[in-house]
């Protein structure tokens, strides 16, 4: 029992550094850390898109992740179900980020289904 122990640790030991090291593996990684050829004769366009605004106003600042949230983001149409909506706006602001033609349609679905609009806001995007 002992010898097969040390036969099949001794067959792990050399079998996982031959798989880490298999070319497949490789081959897989390495084509995602390196632009494609396609990418490359695009490379001029990159930031090309990039426009300069202006800095947000005085007071802003980024939370720390240990902070306690004051509220949560959601987008609509929802990727998310109701009840846990539902759930959440009984303890925290719920931020909606919806186009402005789609609010109505957002406003009375989270209504239909008893979400508590006092915890609702909108972000327009």
């Amino acid at each position: 029992m002992k010898k097969q122990l040390v036969a099949a640790l001794l067959l792990l030991a050399l079998a996982v550094p031959a798989l880490a090291a298999s070319p497949v593996l490789y081959r897989e990684r390495a084509t995602h850390d390196r632009m494609s050829a396609e990418e490359l004769t695009r490379k001029h366009e990159i930031g090309t898109y990039i426009t300069r605004t202006a800095p947000p106003p005085a007071g802003t600042r980024n939370p720390a992740e240990y902070e306690p949230m004051t509220g949560v983001l959601i987008c609509w149409p929802l990727e998310v179900p109701y009840r846990l909506l539902d759930s959440l706006s009984d303890h925290t602001k719920l931020w909606m980020v919806v186009s402005s033609a789609n609010q109505p349609s957002c406003q009375s679905g989270l209504t239909s289904n008893g979400i508590n609009m006092a915890n609702v806001g909108y972000v327009i995007a």
